[in-house]
């Protein structure tokens, strides 16, 4: 409108958990159990390309202007190469370094998620639950209570904790103790030997009377 050309390049992101889910939608159970990750992938690239064709079409037909004819696709070998040489870039300038991060996993589609793609449903309560962690090598103030020939449910000393990420439960390496906070050793004939806050015990003793 000002008299200036404006080349535009229309692109479609090939890459992605809807286009799998898409593929995965249209096979057997049968046929999805004996997929490999390739052929996935093969299906996968057939249904993009078909469907930027369609897109394409109707985008033209609505007299969208564009180089219809020379567009970027995040599938297409030139533009893998580019983003890699981009990433290569970066890591020379010390932009890339390895780290821990949770990786959040969907068990219906059976593959990773990014943060973007998490939806957490109005009104939702995540469940709790309480563990109880094994000790393995006592410090010198917890050996007189680890495994000193007690009834054999309660041999084992364990640590009690309380979380409400529990899908975080199967990663868990460790166990943190606050050393501002006093600890107690509590012992119940259906929990055995635990180890919990000193301050807690009092709300314990109302479920469950323990012995101190």
């Amino acid at each position: 409108m000002k008299g200036k050309q404006v080349h535009y390049v229309p692109g479609w992101d090939c890459h992605g958990l809807p286009i799998e889910l898409k593929v995965l939608q249209t096979l057997s159970d049968n046929e999805r159990a004996n997929m490999t990750s390739i052929d996935l992938r093969r299906r996968a690239t057939t249904y993009a390309k078909d469907t930027v064709a369609k897109q394409s079409k109707s985008f033209q037909r609505y007299g969208i202007f564009g180089d219809f004819e020379n567009p970027y696709l995040t599938l297409d070998p030139n533009f893998e190469a580019a983003q890699i040489g981009v990433f290569g870039e970066m890591f020379k300038k010390g932009y890339i370094f390895r780290g821990r991060k949770p990786v959040h996993w969907s068990p219906s589609s059976r593959t990773a998620l990014a943060e973007a793609e998490l939806e957490y449903p109005e009104g939702h309560i995540s469940k709790s639950i309480y563990v109880a962690f094994e000790v393995n090598s006592p410090s010198e103030a917890l050996k007189k209570w680890f495994n000193d020939g007690v009834m054999e449910r309660t041999k084992k000393l364990k640590v009690a904790i309380w979380t409400t990420t529990p899908w975080t439960i199967p990663a868990n390496l460790a166990v943190a103790i606050n050393p501002a906070l006093s600890y107690a050793v509590v012992e119940h004939i259906d929990t055995g030997r635990l180890i919990v806050a000193t301050d807690l015990v009092p709300v314990l003793e109302v479920s469950a009377p323990a012995h101190i």
